[in-house]
């Protein structure tokens, strides 16, 4: 879910484009695409990084979600079965022949099973008109022409079974504990691609037919190819080899998602073989994927320039406080298998697990609160700015293998595929009319609503630690106090509270509470206060402490000759240097320490 989980940048070919329409959209002009009468999408583009190789991928629109209970783990039994036998290459002779060419299974030709897609994946060694007729074939073949043999579907369960111990990971255990807190309701916690062993043990040939044939449609499907080629001859041979291509009995109706539930949630998972706790706090909710134009990517680029100050604001925390409860803290949105999820996680040290969720709200909410700073959101915008402008430069240089997954993705997501030149040409007036209100704005539609939940997860066995015992549910609405619910040493966070006649109490919010059993509940209490600028940090000696020529050489532009001759020990002058440049009233702030 996590590494920094959304990618707005898609590179591809440098080239000359008009600028972007005011109405729409525009397309990669160097991107040749066509649907087929039978709905499947062609995508082709050129591009020779490396020379002499052409990558193709095969994109079905179908993965563990669209298997049934009685078929959990088919979907990646499936991807393996396509490498046993075909119309064209029957009885396992796939493999050999594409080793005859050079390719090696792995390396060149590979496939995955996720939740919402099976790809497909070739990378030719030659780019001559016969290669290219070879990988077509071989990509036909796997969308439409498996033949399910006995004996080899019955020698490759066990390679699946093995696979299934092999991925007995802590990263694993840790995603399907986290999972079941997440989509509480739905069917995506028990389908997994790895599936269920006594699925696997259970199914043969003919469930994976009955798989395949339901699911396996031209309309589910897109070939993608990029590589050292002519394009336009690549998309008419791919329209002459795809464009027969039929289902083999009607479309199998989608499996129905379940409901996820409402409200917040906790959860702990311990799994003494990870390398740290991590803490995460997200929302979730049902997604229906809204039309690219111009006002979504406006929306989608506020989004981003949030998380970039939320991001920045919680590593700022780490850097400059060692005590600070937590590393690694990492700001994520993301659409997937029809759901929306937005995130905060960072790995909690040892015994700081309540601390970092705490803080993590807090930011999280002070963000929604009271939006960014100016000059947080001009950081954010300057880093974006340099991204697009890395990403122009460096589209040349772009692998095809890159370009291909890239390209099959924006058709997944009905996304338009752009040059990295139209995309900045698109991104730069977006990000100067961006403003710090639209920028909260869009962070509260990232945050609008949806199921929370919070999760702590990892090395450490939180136990009861991470939990406390109460009679009966929390507190709830704003006026619940942290006395109330016993957070432990309350106390002022906002600045200049007590002083301005505030009760300490009345800064303290009840932010979240999260049942974690029948009788345990998990609560989080702090104060969330509005952020303020950083305070500029008075000049430093440029020659060390106790030496007059540094201060004199710092202040010379600016000060007059009574400032000019004190003394500098440390940051702070001579409380009588300090007295004579008082009595000048041309003497600037920064001459009087």
């Amino acid at each position: 879910m996590l590494s920094s989980m959304r990618a707005l940048l898609i590179l591809t070919v440098l080239c000359a484009v008009p600028l972007i329409s005011a109405e729409d959209l525009v397309p990669d002009p160097a991107l040749q695409s066509e649907r087929l009468p039978n709905g499947m999408r062609l995508a082709v583009q050129a591009q020779a990084q490396p020379p002499g190789r052409v990558v193709l991928r095969l994109l079905v629109t179908a993965g563990s979600l669209a298997e049934r209970e009685d078929e959990r783990g088919l979907a990646h039994f499936l991807e393996h079965a396509a490498f046993l036998g075909s119309s064209t290459f029957p009885d396992g002779s796939l493999v050999p022949h594409m080793q005859a060419l050079g390719l090696a299974f792995g390396a060149h030709t590979n496939a995955h099973t996720s939740y919402d897609e099976t790809v497909y994946k070739l990378e030719l060694p030659a780019v001559d008109a016969g290669t290219i007729d070879t990988g077509l074939a071989v990509m036909a073949d796997w969308a439409g022409g498996l033949t399910f043999p006995a004996a080899a579907i019955e020698r490759e369960r066990g390679v699946v079974l093995a696979e299934m111990r092999d991925r007995d990971t802590p990263g694993l255990r840790r995603w399907l504990a986290l999972s079941q807190l997440l989509y509480a309701g739905t069917t995506l916690p028990r389908r997994h691609p790895i599936g269920d062993e006594g699925v696997l043990r259970a199914s043969g040939a003919a469930q994976l037919r009955a798989l395949y044939e339901g699911v396996y449609r031209p309309e589910r499907m897109a070939l993608v190819v990029v590589g050292d080629i002519d394009a336009a001859a690549v998309l008419a041979a791919a329209r002459t080899r795809f464009t027969a291509l039929t289902g083999h009995g009607p479309e199998r109706p989608q499996v129905a998602p379940g409901m996820l539930e409402a409200g917040v949630a906790a959860a702990v998972h311990h799994d003494a073989e990870a390398d740290g706790t991590e803490v995460l706090i997200a929302l979730v909710r049902p997604w229906t994927r809204p039309a690219d134009s111009i006002a979504q990517r406006r929306l989608e680029l506020e989004q981003e320039l949030a998380e970039r100050v939320l991001t920045r604001r919680l590593q700022r925390l780490v850097d400059s406080d060692p005590a600070t409860p937590f590393l690694k803290p990492e700001v994520f949105s993301s659409p997937w298998a029809g759901f929306f999820s937005a995130g905060v996680t960072a790995q909690a040290r040892p015994g700081a697990v309540l601390a970092t969720a705490r803080v993590l709200e807090v930011e999280r909410r002070r963000l929604l609160a009271f939006g960014p700073l100016p000059g947080e959101l001009a950081t954010a915008a300057d880093e974006m700015r340099t991204a697009l402008a890395q990403a122009v430069a460096q589209a040349g240089t772009r692998t095809s293998a890159k370009m291909a997954d890239s390209i099959y993705e924006s058709i997944r997501d009905r996304r338009v595929w752009m040059s990295p030149l139209q995309q900045q040409q698109l991104a730069l007036p977006l990000l100067a009319q961006a403003t710090t209100a639209a920028v909260t704005s869009a962070a509260q539609v990232i945050w609008a609503e949806g199921r929370m939940a919070i999760f702590a997860g990892g090395r450490e066995d939180l136990g009861a630690g991470c939990v406390r015992r109460w009679p009966g549910p929390p507190p709830t609405g704003p006026t619940a106090s942290c006395l109330r619910v016993r957070c432990p040493r309350p106390r002022p966070c906002c600045p200049m509270a007590s002083s301005a006649g505030v009760s300490p109490m009345a800064r303290c919010w009840f932010i979240r509470a999260a049942r974690v059993s029948q009788d345990r509940w998990w609560y989080l209490c702090a104060c969330i206060c509005r952020p303020r600028a950083r305070r500029r940090e008075p000049p430093r000696c440029s020659h060390g402490a106790g030496s007059p020529v540094g201060w004199a050489n710092m202040i010379a532009a600016n000060c007059p000759t009574c400032c000019r001759t004190a003394a500098c020990v440390g940051r702070v002058r001579p409380s009588m240097s300090r007295a004579r440049c008082s009595q000048a009233p041309a003497c600037p702030p920064i001459c009087r320490g």
